[in-house]
């Protein structure tokens, strides 16, 4: 005799393939339902009372409420008091290289693995993103010690998933550590910027500006329109920072081109492959390209501080995260 349980978990294995016939893709609401994940739009007042923020979310997990996340326009409108730059930290093995004690004064994005910076630099502060519920299922381990760290030690920490990532931890059991605020973002399929991009030269960012009028507005309506993942979680994080309006973003560990070698964090023989190649010419390029442009028609700054990169620097500029040692 089956069980209720398998039954159910059967009957949503069915009812997933069905979905897929149809090209749905896996973080589409009704994909989550049929994990029993629920979210509902809500909203939340500013300190003041006088504004209303509207990209806060209810969430339900097996018709039960679980959790109301944190406000990313709510965040923004409190920048004032911030500081004017951050630090987006990937998992390229350049990290190892680098001295990464400066960063203790800084706002930081930790981006998938990056988090056990937490824990190594005991940082007081920190944004941590995820978009790719894949590294949920294989570094859960890391991820689960990193938590418990920020829970014991009493570190800030703000948690920035995908509503499928929060599904992954869920379905994982990882530990959300008390009074750690959470902020979801939608997923958009990336096909407008890889086309808004087709053909144009690296080289010439007024042809750039002019011809993505329409998908740069991403970089500051993601609350309202979600975020695009191109083959890599740092355009998520750059994406971040832009719309909470830092001036200035630093990018460390975006070395792309040896992503066949172990990240920063991983030893010979734990090594989780990297698709990182295989989408930079279709997703990674045409995305920094925008990106790039958007920057400089907004005035503000990017910098890639990976010594080593795929990425052209004329695309995005190098600058030596060595000179920040000596301020």
């Amino acid at each position: 005799m089956l069980s209720p349980a398998f039954r159910s978990k059967q009957s949503r294995s069915i009812f997933k393939k069905f979905l897929r016939l149809f090209g749905l893709p896996d973080f589409s609401q009704i994909y989550l339902f049929s994990d029993g994940l629920w979210k509902k739009r809500s909203f939340s007042f500013s300190k003041d009372g006088e504004e209303i923020f509207d990209d806060v979310y209810s969430i339900y997990f097996n018709s039960r409420f679980l959790l109301l996340t944190s406000s990313f326009q709510s965040l923004r409108k409190n920048m004032d008091s911030r500081s004017k730059r951050i630090f987006i930290i990937g998992s390229g093995p350049s990290i190892a290289k680098q001295n990464l004690n400066v960063l203790k004064n800084e706002e930081v994005i930790l981006l998938n693995g990056s988090c056990i910076l937490i824990k190594q630099l005991a940082l007081k502060e920190a944004t941590l993103v995820i978009s790719d519920d894949s590294f949920i299922q294989k570094r859960s381990r890391l991820l689960n010690e990193v938590l418990k760290y920020v829970q014991e030690s009493g570190s800030k920490i703000r948690l920035c998933f995908s509503f499928r990532v929060l599904r992954a931890f869920l379905k994982e059991k990882i530990l959300l550590p008390e009074g750690a605020k959470i902020f979801l973002f939608e997923e958009l399929l990336p096909d407008v910027i890889v086309q808004s991009q087709a053909s144009l030269n690296i080289y010439d960012y007024k042809q750039r500006i002019e011809r993505n009028d329409v998908t740069m507005k991403i970089f500051s309506s993601f609350d309202k329109a979600g975020v695009f993942h191109c083959g890599s979680v740092m355009t998520v994080g750059i994406q971040i920072a832009a719309f909470l309006g830092y001036e200035e973003v630093y990018l460390l560990g975006f070395d792309i081109g040896n992503s066949n070698q172990p990240r920063f964090y991983e030893k010979e023989g734990d090594q989780v492959r990297s698709g990182l190649l295989a989408d930079y010419e279709t997703g990674i390029l045409p995305f920094m390209l925008l990106a790039s442009a958007w920057f400089m028609k907004n005035n503000r700054k990017i910098f890639n501080c990976s010594p080593s990169t795929l990425l052209p620097y004329e695309v995005v500029p190098y600058l030596d995260f060595g000179l920040f040692s000596n301020e």
